[in-house]
């Protein structure tokens, strides 16, 4: 049942810059990924990505909380 294998991977790079180089570049700073099969449901894999949103944006505000608590 190859037909209905999937995978997703979700990652956040975050902007880097080097000083001694002068070089902007984006570093990976979270990941998370799943790989599995949707059964011909699309829905399913909808609800897979929903769930590696919701679970990276937990972690991102849990980290960031005072930077996003920060008016300014």
């Amino acid at each position: 049942m190859y037909d209905f294998a999937f995978n997703i991977t979700l990652e956040f790079h975050k902007p880097v810059f080097d000083y001694r180089s002068k070089i902007p570049f984006a570093a990976e700073t979270w990941d998370a990924g799943f790989i599995g099969n949707h059964g011909g449901v699309a829905s399913y894999i909808l609800a897979v990505l929903s769930e590696l949103l919701d679970k990276f944006l937990v972690e991102f505000l849990r980290v960031n909380e005072s930077a996003c608590n920060d008016p300014q």
